[in-house]
């Protein structure tokens, strides 16, 4: 691979791996806050 090829795939990797982990984190806190709030259902329907 040329400097450009590897340049991209790098860019790319990292665009793919921060939206990944943005996802998950969103996912984990809507986790936490559903298991630590009383009132359930409001919060679970707010995360959406």
């Amino acid at each position: 691979m040329d400097f450009m090829t590897k340049a991209i795939s790098f860019q790319l990797l990292k665009n793919f791996t921060i939206a990944h982990l943005q996802n998950y984190l969103k996912i984990e806190v809507m986790l936490i806050l559903y298991n630590f709030d009383s009132d359930k259902k409001r919060i679970f329907a707010a995360s959406f």
